[in-house]
């Protein structure tokens, strides 16, 4: 399995992102959350799976 995590300061907002590869399949994952002073203190997080497939002309 291969994988990885980086994560990104923006104007606002700080995301982390996450990837696994393993065989045909990858599942990555993102967080986000505000930095701006007043704001709620919410941490989104969004997933994802997928899984190659032969293509087929």
């Amino acid at each position: 399995m291969t994988g990885s995590t980086y994560k990104t300061d923006l104007i606002g907002s700080t995301r982390e992102y996450e990837y696994h590869v393993d065989g045909d399949r990858l599942a990555t994952a993102t967080d986000l959350q505000t930095t701006v002073a007043g704001a709620p203190t919410v941490t989104v997080r969004v997933e994802t799976e997928a899984e190659r497939t032969a293509c087929v002309r």
